[in-house]
């Protein structure tokens, strides 16, 4: 044996880790050793009344405020599903259910997509019924509405082909087939929208700037995204006719691999290096022609986080920004003077569920430079907050009348917002007047009205708009809106619906400013890259009769030609300081610059570049455009002739052949602008001439509106081999070191839910294999309101033996009612009240035996639970963040009412991440039993041990001066079996290095789920139980050993003992999933009273520790 010293160390250590104990109210109860149910939640602030429309092949679900919007999605629909049918190959035959929310923030409020905790453990057997919601909200931008419709209707199309419509298949599925998310997530974002210019600007800067050198760096950082570009390359390289074998053949084979090498002819490893090469090749050519981002940055020192918003005062002085951190804000104020900054709002909270809403908060500076006004959601309300940046006050109210507010400008005399805002599911321009409260519509109909700012006059609003015309009040069944953005002015004083229009382009124009009295500067994608452009307003004489008439028309010029795009632009009319916010390097940057006087000799000519929109069987409608308007662009028109048609192994396709519709026309960059009528009024006129369209001969009808009834439909099936209990109680001490362990069992458990997940309905059983020691379980959840409501019935049977003589058949009813009352989406604390019967049947092995009575216990008990989640699961086992749960129990034996224990606890995981996917685990863990009733802990092994199979250690006994009534472990310790210590009390710390190997390694996706999720782990566990005060106490039952007093025996010997109380183990573990198991493979070598033991290896199901 080796001996070990150190016992001052664990001294400390661990008289550090009793006072933690016993300073903290707990909420993770150890029934199950180290199996804590921790987990997110979702916070509701607002009742919604579902109604719905029932269509042929869906039903689309809404709410109040929501009805124009649920009209428009139900039209879009099927048009979205037809086409990602035709490009898949594939029909469904079942239902679709479109889930519509007015906004994100309601969205976020939604119980659907809340993950399981209760299964996160052993995952083996698990298969999700494949569900068919699609859960979409409004964000004022129609486009990107589409985009949601389109990736919900893939997801759910996609899933239903690769893992079947009926249970068989999905049964088998789940075993078979582990798809990363690089493949089907980044396949369905894809589908959904294409390759963007804001995906292409942020792929080019992190391959350019050498922060990515791998298709598998880029997985590690955002495995969707990487997905998504693959899946781009796949498509520009492979032709559109490789998707659908692709996924076929996929799902033929169950085999990542032989779908890539059957199709493309490429190995995944060859395509993966293949898709760098080219990528790099095609930016550094990309780039060649542009240039580096000019100036230096604002030294925000923002680098992890997200800026928006970046807003410079009148006078140039102060730039005020958002820094965005997975959800938390803060509104900062920066002196470029000083490089100061200083807070003058915050909120928020951080959310790693759902998706993070960084259009808010909204920042606008008053014209006296003195007031920052802020609009900012909170709980589901809109509220704006004027912040006096001289007294640093808050003047915050409620804005009631608006679903969304968009963008916010002050008026010149600082009465009144410009604002995009939305209602009834559309996004206008509105006039909110500070003063009164009151608010005037300057646009009111389905196209989105964007980014509005004040002309240098401050009587024309200039707007980016999807519009195809320049005139109010068109039918959208004639007029169809456009899939790229232009740019409109709208004069405030004239209201007979004419617009002018400054840009008609392919390319998106957005957030214009007035430049100076005669130009606007604005934001376009033209070459690809959002540059700086200049629209130059001139006029000239259309024709005379009593009076002259002007025409009147802009020339474009390229301000910028920059390798990196300008996300959002700010101009300071006093100073002419405008200011850019760029992500470069990595990093959101701001830049605050000179607008310096326009020059025609330092314009850029720029060149056309198609965006890769999402593959489409039809082309969108062409773009009506009055044909009696002009606009003069200087820059020339480039057709993309670099389109590759591949066609090799394409399958039949069960899809009729479909007529090719015509090309949508090329945009004329020659016509637009406005016939203005020179008249006395102070104010001009706009007349136009109404466009030749084409009227839509396709009709729609909206069905009569439906109220929704709850209905339910499965979840998920389990069904499983375990060796664990899944009734969450501690187990009736039994008189001795005997801990019932059921074995290895077949556990079988269905979850149900009604359509919006706010009812849940559990059903499960565990028929253990000598068909003795079995449980049933039923669950009833209420998640609908703040607070989330539950009731647990649970019979639980076990059979074991005491002693050679004596067998225990053992029933334990228990029903439990708790109440969970979410702070946000990563706290909570919970309380329960638990009723339970236990009842202990003898069973007759001889004549004492049969003569025995039963014994029944009834008990009740009350429970304070405060729980915390914000890990973030970036690979299987492999997390960031933290969890804990701290708790606090009483039980009252009720036919013995004397009878009290008290338990309180703790158990804290931090996971840290210590290079690319190798994360550092560290737990610390303890709990203790109050009073003269005792709860008594095992310190030793691991969960779900399979191997060795007698995992107990017997010849420790117990101390007999403690009454304990329950029993339950302490784990993991590993190198030791089940009770190397036991006592009242318990402190554990446990550390683990997870190394994905192969993940680390490879730079290439890997195909095989049981190599892809192959870990190795270092781990380190140290620890103790005790009875008495302290471990190291002589009171310590550890410390004693009676010997004699039993079988007649009339002398009693009691051993005094002075035992290290600590014991610790290192050793090595192998990890993966294999047959959808988690299984964990671990040498330990404990150290026992300062000397090390031979190696224990164990074998056992589930994650984490």
């Amino acid at each position: 044996m080796v001996r070990f010293s150190g016992n001052i160390f664990s001294r400390i250590v661990f008289t550090g880790l009793l006072i933690i104990l016993q300073s903290t109210f707990a909420n993770a109860q150890f029934y199950q050793g180290s199996q804590m149910t921790f987990g997110k939640n979702r916070v509701q602030y607002t009742d919604f009344y579902w109604t719905y429309y029932k269509f042929k092949n869906y039903d689309v679900y809404f709410y109040v405020g929501g009805k124009e919007l649920a009209a428009y999605v139900a039209e879009q629909a099927q048009n979205e599903m037809d086409d990602l049918e035709r490009l898949l190959d594939y029909r469904s035959t079942n239902r679709f259910q479109i889930i519509v929310y007015n906004k994100l923030s309601d969205l976020k409020q939604t119980n659907i997509g809340l993950e399981m905790d209760d299964l996160s453990y052993n995952i083996g057997g698990l298969t999700r019924v494949i569900g068919n919601k699609i859960l979409i909200y409004f964000d004022g931008n129609h486009e990107h509405l589409q985009q949601q419709i389109r990736a919900g209707m893939a997801r759910a199309l996609l899933d239903q082909l690769m893992y079947g419509g009926n249970i068989r298949e999905r049964l088998q599925a789940s075993i078979l087939l582990n798809l990363p998310l690089w493949f089907n997530q980044g396949l369905v974002t894809y589908l959904a929208k294409g390759w963007t210019v804001e995906d292409d600007n942020r792929l080019r800067d992190l391959l350019l700037s050498h922060k990515i050198k791998s298709m598998s760096q880029l997985m590690e950082m955002d495995e969707v995204f990487a997905g998504q570009a693959l899946w781009k390359y796949i498509m520009d390289t492979y032709g559109q006719a490789s998707l659908s074998n692709l996924v076929y053949m996929t799902r033929i084979n169950r085999s990542l691999e032989s779908g890539f090498v059957y199709v493309l002819g490429t190995p995944l490893r060859q395509l993966s290096k293949d898709w760098y090469k080219n990528s790099i090749q095609h930016y550094e050519q990309f780039d060649k022609d542009k240039l580096p981002v000019a100036g230096s940055p604002l030294q925000t020192k923002e680098r992890k986080k997200i800026l928006t918003q970046a807003a410079p005062d009148p006078f140039g002085s102060r730039v005020a920004y958002v820094a965005n951190n997975k959800g938390k804000y803060k509104v900062r104020v920066y002196d470029v003077q000083n490089n100061k900054r200083y807070t003058a709002d915050c909120g928020g909270y951080a959310s790693v569920t759902t998706e993070n809403d960084l259009s808010y908060p909204l920042l606008a500076w008053h014209p006296s430079g003195k007031i920052l006004a802020i609009i900012k959601e909170k709980k589901g309300k809109i509220w704006l907050n004027l912040y006096n940046t001289d007294t640093k006050e808050s003047d915050i109210s409620e804005l009631m009348y608006f679903t969304k507010i968009l963008s916010i400008n002050y008026s010149p005399d600082g009465s009144k917002l410009l604002m995009s805002a939305v209602q009834k599911g559309q996004s206008d321009i509105y006039l909110f007047n500070l003063r009164g409260r009151n608010f005037e519509q300057l646009t009111n109909d389905i196209y989105d009205d964007l980014y509005p700012a004040y002309d240098i006059t401050g009587t024309r609003v200039l707007f980016s708009s999807n519009r195809p015309v320049d005139t109010l009040g068109v039918d959208y069944k004639t007029h169809p809106a456009q899939n790229n953005l232009d740019l409109f002015a709208l004069n405030i004083y004239d209201r007979t619906g004419n617009l002018l229009r400054i840009t008609s382009t392919t390319a998106n124009e957005i957030n214009p400013i007035a430049y100076d009295s005669l130009r606007i500067a604005y934001l376009s994608d033209k070459n690809q890259v959002l540059n700086r452009f200049i629209a130059e307003m001139d006029s000239t004489i259309s024709f005379i009769d009593t009076t002259e008439h002007y025409r009147y028309f802009f020339r474009n010029y390229a301000m910028t030609n920059n390798n990196r795009n300008i996300s959002s632009q700010t101009i300071s009319y006093r100073k002419n300081k405008i200011a850019e916010l760029i992500f470069n390097k990595g990093r959101y940057n701001i830049y605050l610059k000179n607008a310096d006087p326009f020059d025609k000799t330092k314009t850029y000519s720029l060149n056309n570049a198609s965006t890769a929109f999402p593959p489409r069987a039809e082309s969108p409608s062409p773009k009506v455009v009055n044909k009696d308007a002009i606009i003069i662009n200087q820059e020339s028109k480039l057709k993309d002739t670099t389109a590759i048609d591949v066609s090799n192994y394409v399958f039949q396709s069960e899809f009729a052949s479909k007529k090719k519709k015509k090309e949508e026309p090329e945009k004329s960059t020659t016509a637009v602008t406005d016939t203005l009528t020179k008249t006395k009024h102070p104010e001009e006129t706009i007349t136009t001439t109404e466009p030749e369209t084409q009227i839509d001969t396709v009709g729609f009808r909206v069905p009569k509106q439906r109220n929704y009834d709850i209905s339910f439909a499965s979840d998920y099936i389990l069904t499983q081999l375990d060796n664990s209990l899944f009734n969450t109680t501690y187990q009736t001490y039994t008189g001795g070191a005997v801990y019932f362990d059921p074995g290895l069992n077949a556990l079988f458990k269905i979850g149900m839910s009604d359509l919006l997940n706010n009812y849940k309905l559990t059903a499960a059983m565990r028929l253990g294999f000598d068909f003795n020691s079995n449980e049933y379980l039923i669950t009833v959840e209420s998640l609908r309101k703040r607070i989330d409501k539950q009731v647990v019935f649970s019979r639980q049977t076990k059979l074991f033996s005491v002693s050679d003589l004596e067998v225990i058949k053992q029933h334990t009813y228990d029903l439990k009612y708790s109440n969970k009352f979410p702070f946000s989406e990563v706290s909570a604390i919970k309380g329960t009240i638990d009723g339970r019967m236990d009842k202990s049947i003898y069973v007759s092995t001889d004549i004492n035996s049969l003569h025995k009575k039963d014994l029944t216990n009834y008990w009740a008990s009350l429970k304070g639970e405060y729980i915390f989640d914000n890990t973030i699961n970036k690979a299987l086992n492999l997390y960031n963040g933290t969890r804990l749960k701290l708790f606090a129990e009483m039980f009252r034996k009720l036919n013995k009412p004397e009878k009290m224990v008290y338990i309180i606890g703790a158990d804290v995981r931090h996971y840290l991440k210590v290079h690319r996917q190798i994360i550092w685990a560290n737990r610390i863990s303890a709990s203790t039993s109050l009073g003269k009733q005792k709860l008594i802990y095992y310190l030793g092994s691991q969960d779900n041990v399979i191997v060795p199979g007698n995992n107990f250690n017997d010849g420790i006994s117990t101390d007999n001066n403690e009454e304990y009534v329950f029993q339950t472990l302490a784990t993991p310790m590993r190198g030791f079996k089940q009770n190397i210590r036991n006592g009242s009390s318990f402190a554990l710390v446990n550390s683990e290095l997870r190394v994905p190997v192969f993940q680390y390694l490879l730079n290439r996706p890997i195909r095989s789920d049981f190599i892809r999720n192959f870990q190795t782990v270092l781990f380190f566990d140290a620890g103790t139980a005790w009875s008495g005060e302290s471990p190291f106490s002589d009171k310590n039952g550890l410390n004693e050993e009676t010997i004699g007093g039993v079988g007649g025996n009339p002398v009693t010997v009691t051993v005094v003992k002075q035992i290290q109380p600590v014991v610790a183990a290192y050793g090595i573990g192998l990890r993966s999933r294999l047959f959808g198991y988690f299984i964990r493979a671990d040498w330990g070598y404990g150290i026992d009273d300062k000397e090390i033991q031979k190696p224990l290896f164990n074998l056992s199901l589930g994650l984490d520790f």
